[in-house]
């Protein structure tokens, strides 16, 4: 599903930006 790897996607990006 594309919709599921985006959000995946998404969430990694967000993980490594508020990894702090």
């Amino acid at each position: 599903m594309m919709e599921m790897s985006l959000l995946m996607s998404s969430n990694k990006k967000c993980s490594k930006h508020s990894s702090k």
